[in-house]
């Protein structure tokens, strides 16, 4: 039964509600609202740590105070329906905006401490209270270093000024204007314009807004966007490209219908018109040399257009379609002597522009000279700015980031599009380069992330990950990079399908670049002290202390203790080892003390009346029946000295060599190679170099060593055989002199 309901007998007839005791508020920090139970509150703002004030759709302004309990105190009504307010501390002032624009402004202390009781509505409160059908309701409002600013409905941005009354503050003139719709892209101007702006920026309305760097806007220019009368209502054109020539003289738009528009800015008339796709239009190039201006359009349809003004006169000249598929982008590369596009056909197509007279004029042709296949679709594409090398950077959608050579075709770098920790990988949107070897730094490699709606900057030349940044609430469309020449500011522009338009500072403090002069200038790396010191080592390798073990006859051996033998198993004459070749190779030549070479144990086993096989020798018969042919003699001798090489070093050098050969064959392909690969095997051969050169140094010592080791052998022993030689001619010439004295006798004649 509602307590505030009257209350009737069985007649009918009312009759006398009785007095209702306090209401109290639940268990909790709840306030009793009392007459303002129905109102539905909008606005709070708090003045001190326990007081704040809070208002109501209907205007009613009141204080919350949770010093002595939980209260809630109506102060006043401002009339009309509230929408936000505002407190500014210093000034003990407070303000309060609603629909079409109304602002109150009053006192702090006077409304806190009345010296009469508060009026139902108090007119003379309000500031303004225009209600022009310009003029949007406010949505938000607050104080920011003591100047007051306030957000309407219609996307304008309103700041006070510095010098204006506190009471009655003067809003500035300057609107901030914005396109009201999704921003499709951005582009830099080149040299001065007559708008005296940095970048523009365009919506799918045809709304081109020209921008400074500090967000003020230079002016406005409504593109004409004509939609198509069909049966289909959901059908809707829209502008989706914009480019601006040099010095913004004219601009080129292309919309959904495949409608090219050039617009002259000066009288903001359009000087070329025609119908050049037959769906949408995706990229526009414009190339402007000392005697030719040229311009490239692409669209869905496959098809690339190329027009040329001769005498203030567009016309076109070439139709291209190369392509299979949707042609996703284009740029005039070399000074306007390529033209390079890419498809979702898996293709870059390269294309050299010539020239002929016919009949006294000059006629421009694109002729086809390299197609470059992918492996996966292509997203964006840009050339590289005042490279020697001529080459242009592609975003694919593999998630990696590739340069080609324009002249060759052939892969330069890639790398695949990480964050820092490598974890997470993502397909880079809208590339733009920046200027190589500016201020000593590394190139700048921009891009935006449908993924994550994140812009990233990269170092196009190793890959390596440098930021990222989120800001934007909805996918983001376009990205453009300004660099200054003449000193290190870096600025980034985003675009959104959001309606936001924000500007990226990448140029590093000031304060940071003097930290790191004055560290690099003045100080210098601690002394360490002995004790701190890591404790030396040089650990000799295995191939090391293998060289210390050769004999050689400079060393001595030390006691008498002998290798220790491996012991063989014993096979018999008449096993199946015995009538077969022996298909396992023998194991690689080892000096070690573990190991005893081939030729000792040969001869340990012949020597050794234990290694003798206990089977009964073959009979001749046998021997006779099993000799070999020749054939069978050549083969068993040629396969013999194939398993002999098998698993030495020379075989392995010879892998090695055939290896290389087929990986540097390899590496002509496009095939990307991963960053930690490619470093191992940079780190393996810097090692399998290094040991080479060891090898080849101790190979020479050791070969001296031993070459004047035989030296020595070989001359002593031709001077022991020059003694022997000399000791048997002697007794020979002693032995003869004794014959020749010896007397004759009877008994033994002479033999002459």
């Amino acid at each position: 039964m509602s307590p505030t309901k009257a209350k009737s007998a069985l007649d009918s007839t009312p009759q006398p509600t009785p007095a209702q005791s306090g209401l109290k508020t639940l268990a909790g920090r709840n306030v009793l609202l009392g007459p303002l139970v129905e109102s539905t509150f909008n606005a709070i703002c708090a003045i001190s740590e326990r007081t704040a004030i809070i208002c109501s759709e209907k205007g009613d302004v009141c204080l919350l105070d949770d010093n002595d309990g939980q209260r809630l105190l109506r102060l006043t009504n401002t009339g009309f329906a509230i929408t936000c307010l505002a407190v500014d501390p210093n000034a003990r002032r407070i303000r309060i905006g609603g629909k079409n624009g109304q602002i109150k402004s009053m006192s702090l202390d006077d409304l806190l401490y009345p010296s009469t009781p508060p009026p139902e509505s108090d007119a003379s409160f309000l500031v303004n209270t225009s209600t022009t059908s310009d003029i949007g309701h406010l949505c938000a409002m607050g104080y920011a270093a003591n100047t007051l600013i306030t957000i309407d409905s219609k996307h304008r941005i309103e700041i006070s000024s510095a010098d204006s009354d506190l009471e009655d503050p003067k809003m500035l003139n300057t609107l901030f204007p914005s396109h009201g719709d999704a921003v499709l892209g951005v582009r830099l101007l080149s040299g001065p314009n007559p708008f005296n702006a940095v970048f523009l920026t365009w919506s799918t309305d045809g709304l081109v807004a020209f921008w400074d760097l500090d967000g003020k806007g230079q002016g406005l220019l409504k593109t004409e966007v004509q939609q198509v009368s069909s049966s289909c209502d959901d059908v809707v054109n829209q502008c989706l490209v914009v480019r601006a020539s040099r010095g913004a003289a004219f601009l080129v738009t292309g919309d959904r219908c495949g409608v090219i528009r050039i617009l002259n800015t000066a009288d903001q008339t359009y000087v070329f018109d025609v119908r050049a796709h037959s769906s949408a239009i995706h990229d526009i190039a414009i190339f402007e040399g000392n005697e030719t201006t040229l311009i490239a359009s692409c669209g869905r349809d496959r098809i690339i257009q190329l027009f040329r003004c001769v005498s203030g006169q567009w016309s076109l000249i070439q139709t291209l379609d190369d392509h299979a598929a949707s042609v996703g982008g284009l740029i005039f590369a070399e000074n306007g002597e390529k033209l390079v596009s890419f498809s979702t056909d898996r293709t870059i197509h390269i294309r050299q522009l010539v020239k002929k007279d016919v009949e006294g004029l000059e006629v421009i042709g694109a002729i086809p000279i390299r197609i470059i296949t992918l492996k996966a679709s292509p997203v964006s594409m840009v050339a590289c700015l005042e490279d020697s090398m001529c080459n242009f950077v592609v975003s694919l959608l593999d998630r990696t980031v590739a340069t080609y050579d324009i002249a060759t075709g052939r892969l330069v770098s890639s790398f695949k599009v990480t964050d820092g920790d490598g974890s997470e990988t993502v397909v880079l949107d809208a590339l733009r380069m920046g200027v190589p070897g500016l201020s000593g730094r590394p190139t700048i490699l921009a891009g935006v992330s449908g993924t994550d709606k994140s812009v990233r900057i990269y170092d196009p030349v190793t890959g390596t990950f440098l930021d990222r940044e989120w800001g934007h609430t909805a996918s983001i469309t376009d990205v453009a990079l300004l660099e200054d020449r003449d000193s290190d500011q870096k600025t980034l522009i985003s675009t959104g399908s959001d309606g936001t338009i924000m500007v990226w500072d990448l140029s590093p403090k000031p304060s940071e670049l003097a930290d790191s002069v004055e560290i690099d200038k003045y100080t210098s790396p601690p002394k360490e002290s002995t004790p701190a010191r890591q404790p030396l080592r040089r650990v000799l390798s295995r191939a090391e202390l293998a060289e210390f073990q050769r004999a050689s006859p400079v060393s001595t051996p030390t006691g008498r203790s002998s290798p220790p033998r491996v012991i063989r198993r014993k096979t018999s004459k008449y096993g199946l080892s015995a009538q077969s070749p022996a298909l396992v190779p023998p194991m690689p030549l080892m000096t070690s003390k573990h190991f005893t070479s081939t030729s000792e144990d040969s001869t340990s086993r012949k020597s050794s009346p234990r290694n003798r096989s206990r089977s009964p020798p073959s009979s001749p018969k046998g021997r006779e029946a099993r000799r070999p042919s020749l054939a069978e003699s050549r083969n068993r001798t040629k396969s013999t000295g194939n398993f002999s090489d098998f698993g030495t070093l020379n075989m392995s050098t010879e892998q090695a060599s055939r290896t290389l050969r087929a990986y540097r064959k390899k590496l002509s392909t496009s095939e990307p190679i991963k960053d930690e690969v490619l470093k191992e095997l940079e780190q393996e051969l810097r090692l399998t170099a290094v040991a080479l050169g060891e090898r080849s140094l101790k190979s020479k010592a050791i070969s001296e060593t031993l070459l004047s080791g035989l030296l020595d052998q070989y001359s002593n022993r031709l001077v022991s055989m020059f003694d022997e030689k000399l000791r048997l001619t002697k007794l020979e010439s002693n032995s003869s002199l004794e014959i020749d004295e010896r007397p004759k006798t009877a008994g033994n004649p002479t033999i002459s």
